[in-house]
């Protein structure tokens, strides 16, 4: 259960590198449970997303990043969400911390045409889906929202004020 859970990088690459091993020289099945999505994409020949104690999705990291499709670009300007409607290749919209996500079929070859729309633009990222994407697909909300309501700085906040 979360092995790697509080250690710093240096123990946790061994503890990863132990699993491999391990895997490798047994050939029995592994059951890790991770909060780390890179944890489980690096060891993980296949991954549940579960959620409130249910399992939402179940494949492989690869066949759970292609249901979310494309590559993610994120965009921080003046710009609304108004400024892409309509363009084929992107896929889905969304606003997050002041800034624009959106899931686009073939980035490189249509970034030009995002750009275009965003005269003055501030930042821009591009990069491929990773399966934090596929857990906020899926699950609606963010790792770190589990198990109560607002945000972790909220519930922080909440537990200061009740002592």
């Amino acid at each position: 259960d979360e092995p790697t859970l509080g250690l710093d990088p240096a123990s946790r690459r061994a503890v990863w590198q132990h699993i491999r091993e391990l895997k490798a020289r047994a050939g029995a099945t592994i059951l890790l449970t991770t909060h780390y999505m890179e944890e489980a994409d690096d060891l993980a020949d296949r991954v549940a997303i579960i959620d409130q104690g249910r399992i939402r999705e179940l494949g492989t990291p690869e066949e759970l990043k292609r249901k979310v499709g494309g590559d993610i670009v994120v965009l921080k300007g003046p710009m609304g969400p108004e400024a892409f409607e309509g363009l084929p290749f992107v896929k889905e919209i969304s606003r997050e911390e002041g800034r624009l996500h959106l899931t686009v079929a073939d980035a490189p070859r249509n970034l030009k045409a995002l750009l275009d729309r965003c005269p003055e633009l501030e930042e821009a990222e591009v990069r491929r889906v990773t399966l934090d994407d596929v857990f906020l697909k899926f699950t609606g909300r963010q790792i770190a929202e589990e198990g109560g309501e607002g945000s972790v700085f909220d519930r922080i906040a909440a537990l200061g004020k009740t002592r």
